[in-house]
């Protein structure tokens, strides 16, 4: 199940540097700023709805080489990147 896999990546709040953020929605929501008030209220409707919703933030992965076609050009630069450089942003 992919809530059981975004469980195990460990957020800032740990000390960890898998994603920013990685919890409940509602706990999230008293993370962000003035700026980002379309969000509040866009997750605040979610939260309403669902009150157990987690969300995962600025999550960081590696690429496996071996998976990424040969076709994709775009990548081939990003394996001398070290360590969890790309983040996936929604």
């Amino acid at each position: 199940m992919i809530l059981d896999i975004l469980m195990t990546f460990g957020s800032a709040r740990k000390n960890e540097d898998d994603c920013q953020f990685n919890g409940y929605l509602e706990d999230y929501l008293q993370l962000l700023d003035n700026r980002e008030e379309h969000l509040q209220v866009l997750f605040q409707k979610v939260v309403e709805k669902y009150p157990n919703a987690r969300i995962c933030v600025g999550l960081r992965f590696a690429i496996n080489k071996e998976v990424v076609s040969n076709q994709i050009i775009g990548y081939k630069d990003a394996f001398k990147l070290e360590g969890k450089a790309l983040i996936r942003s929604l």
